[in-house]
């Protein structure tokens, strides 16, 4: 409607979109609890933390690293995890 010049354009609208042409899945190489500070819609870099799984009997724990620069399009929510659970879905941005 705004390019017709129904109605004016809103500051949200006028954000850069990004266009996402590739995607990667980010899974989890171990068990146990996945903890996260991460948020939907953040922008990540190559070697960014995304998250941690701690195993609860050992108390080792595993860091999630990025591969990819992008965008977080879907993640799981704090849960308990089996090694191949995936975690993050990342839009990979050329």
């Amino acid at each position: 409607m705004v390019a017709l010049d129904m109605r004016e354009a809103s500051s949200a609208e006028e954000k850069e979109q990004l266009e996402f042409r590739d995607s990667r899945w980010v899974r989890a190489n171990a068990g146990g609890i996945f903890l996260t500070d991460q948020k939907l819609g953040e922008i990540i870099w190559a070697g960014d933390i995304l998250g941690t799984i701690t195993d609860p009997i050992t108390n080792n724990s595993t860091t999630v690293w990025s591969t990819e620069y992008g965008r977080i399009l879907g993640m799981a929510l704090p849960q308990v995890v089996l090694p191949g659970f995936a975690l993050f879905h990342l839009g990979i941005k050329d």
